[in-house]
């Protein structure tokens, strides 16, 4: 958002869980690109973004924003944005018409996580031990390689009023993309080429889980992988078509809730990969996700069972 001429020395932002309090005392702090950050979490968790002297405000804001994709990538969720102050340099508050209401409404939709992707089963990292300089300017990089990617990432695993098989097609299709940015980072799939003849989705689907997500996709494999993949392509090429004109098997309401959840799991883990985090710090809590979330509602037997054999 664009406050033209607006300048100040430090902006305060507070955030928190929509239900529930953050844990505390945690505090972290660091300077990136000449901008102080200082984080203090207790129940709520407050972020400041300061210069030296003055700067413009948007600035700051906007640091604040590639700040909070980066929690969000080790937590899994957005939190509640519940305040924001701007300062000058003698610590007294700046009087700027509306700035929380502005800024609140200028937030995208994608700032509103969907409820399957919130709470402790998707929180991988602790982000006071493993954010600081070189993790933060890394992030700010990959943000960049990824551009659309990550935004519509972050759309479909929001509370947007989206029907679950578009937000389940979308999810999916970003993995040819992501072939080709994890190829230029590691030169891991250079036999691969998204968009040309020869390169399928499905070729995509498997060299990513088999490379990064055979822990995660470890039951679907040993049962049938080719199925599996199958049935991945089928609910992304579902939205392509009108319904009495596809008859392939597709993952049903539920069963898009669950693979959002899991294919956000394999995404995540690949971009904490690409950023030089090393699995085993979080391996154990993934797998406990993976299975809570296969014990869910019995979709996971079910779709096991029923689709895969």
């Amino acid at each position: 958002m664009n406050f033209e001429n607006f300048t100040c020395h430090k902006i305060q932002i507070t955030q928190e869980y929509e239900k529930g309090r953050l844990g505390g005392p945690r505090t972290l702090s660091f300077i990136a690109n000449g901008i102080k950050i200082d984080i203090v979490q207790i129940g709520g968790r407050t972020i400041e973004l300061s210069y030296d002297q003055t700067g413009d405000f948007d600035r700051l804001y906007s640091t604040f924003c590639q700040l909070e994709k980066l929690f969000v990538l080790f937590e899994g969720e957005f939190l509640a944005f519940k305040n924001i102050i701007a300062f000058d340099c003698d610590d007294e508050e700046l009087e700027q018409s509306q700035l929380y209401e502005k800024i609140k409404s200028s937030r995208l939709n994608y700032c509103s996580t969907i409820d399957a992707c919130r709470g402790n089963s998707t929180n991988f990292l602790d982000v006071f031990k493993y954010v600081n300089v070189e993790i933060f300017n890394k992030w700010c990089n990959l943000v960049e390689d990824l551009d659309i990617i990550h935004q519509v990432f972050l759309y479909n695993t929001s509370s947007i009023g989206l029907p679950v098989d578009g937000k389940i097609a979308s999810v999916i299709e970003l993995f040819e993309p992501l072939v080709e940015l994890i190829t230029a980072y590691t030169n891991q799939f250079s036999s691969l080429k998204p968009g040309e003849k020869g390169t399928t989705l499905k070729m995509c689907l498997d060299a990513i889980i088999s490379m990064y997500g055979k822990d995660l996709f470890d039951k679907e494999y040993s049962k049938n992988a080719d199925r599996f993949l199958q049935i991945l392509v089928n609910s992304r090429i579902k939205v392509m078509h009108i319904k009495r004109n596809f008859n392939q098997v597709c993952l049903s309401g539920e069963e898009s809730v669950l693979y959002i959840v899991k294919l956000s799991f394999l995404y995540r883990k690949i971009l904490c990969c690409l950023l030089g985090i090393e699995y085993r710090d979080y391996s154990d809590k993934l797998d406990k996700s993976v299975k809570r979330w296969e014990t869910w509602e019995n979709v996971f037997s079910k779709f096991i069972n029923c689709k895969l054999t």
